[in-house]
């Protein structure tokens, strides 16, 4: 344990933001599972799946700006969302 007060200050925080980033990562990771669960499904119109496509690809920019995600790991994610996408709607 620190016995300076910044450092124990320091360790909080620490601990704070990774709580914080591991409830993001899995908020990130059930999303994207149920966006290709929907998505597969076939069961929306093309509009309704680039909405809710829309809306994954906002939440995954929102953790990459909060540093939770790195830069390639979002692109990367949302890319093969992409591309689930246009394999189904675009056939």
């Amino acid at each position: 344990m620190p016995n300076i007060k910044s450092a124990k200050k320091r360790v909080k925080q620490t601990e704070k933001r990774a709580m914080r980033n591991k409830a993001i990562k899995t908020f990130i990771r059930h999303l994207r599972r149920n966006t290709s669960v929907v998505l597969n499904e076939k069961s929306l119109d093309e509009a309704a799946a680039q909405l809710k496509l829309n809306e994954f690809k906002k939440q995954i920019d929102r953790a990459w700006a909060k540093g939770v995600l790195a830069r390639n790991t979002s692109s990367r994610i949302k890319s093969s969302m992409e591309l689930c996408f246009k394999k189904i709607y675009n056939s």
